[in-house]
């Protein structure tokens, strides 16, 4: 009986040690991630890249996800990134499909973090956030031990936003030249009482945050010339 036991505890240790590693990789989990951009509008449709990222990779042999965009999005691109390298990359269909497939995989396990894939959009003009979003089903994800890996998603999306106004730093009447009529616009905003209503990024000439009386000297004085003023 002890010279069974004695042989067959080997096995035994060898046994709880791979129930353990597979334990162990039930429970890792990576993330996966499509990154949030914003963009300012330039009045018309831009092309706009979001990289998909990878953490905590537990090592996979296999990885599918589907990739789903707002409707006003425009999918021009995918290019596979640096990690999962070891892993074959295959696009699913057309890449102006919506959704579309991406899938990685190989005869060994795969386990670097980083950029996965950058997806190249055209953004329309408009002002707006538009989702981009990532999903897996149960089986798409595979590690080293053939278990099905579950892995956290964290969806992104492309924001348009409105382009700051441009402006001439000391052009109260934005007529594109700074003159003594500025000067004047400016005074009587400081003062009071003549309705002039103006913008606290071009009337505060030393970006302090106040409009006030030094402004108005600085600006007749960069009107004046002579005293190194700049207006920025």
């Amino acid at each position: 009986m002890k010279k069974l036991f004695n042989r067959a505890l080997p096995i035994l240790l060898v046994l709880t040690l791979f129930v353990t590693m597979l334990s162990a990789a039930a429970l890792e989990a990576p993330t996966i991630t499509v990154e949030t951009k914003n963009v300012k509008t330039t009045g018309a449709t831009q092309t706009v890249e979001l990289q998909l990222s990878i953490k905590d990779n537990p090592g996979l042999t296999a990885c599918m996800l589907s990739l789903t965009y707002d409707p006003a999005l425009t999918l021009t691109g995918v290019t596979a990134g640096t990690a999962l390298s070891g892993l074959e990359f295959v696009l699913g269909g057309d890449v102006a499909a919506n959704p579309i497939k991406m899938l990685w995989s190989g005869a060994a396990a795969d386990t670097t973090d980083g950029v996965i894939a950058t997806l190249t959009f055209t953004a329309p003009a408009e002002v707006g956030t538009y989702p981009v979003a990532v999903a897996v089903s149960d089986g798409d994800v595979i590690d080293n031990y053939l278990a099905t890996v579950t892995p956290t998603l964290v969806d992104g999306a492309i924001t348009v936003e409105s382009a700051a106004p441009a402006h001439t730093p000391g052009d109260m009447d934005g007529n594109g030249t700074v003159n003594m009529k500025d000067s004047v616009l400016l005074m009587r905003y400081v003062a009071g009482g003549y309705g002039v209503e103006l913008s606290l990024d071009v009337a505060d000439i030393d970006h302090n945050g106040t409009v006030n009386m030094k402004d108005t000297v600085l600006l007749m004085r960069y009107i004046a010339g002579g005293y190194g003023v700049v207006l920025s």
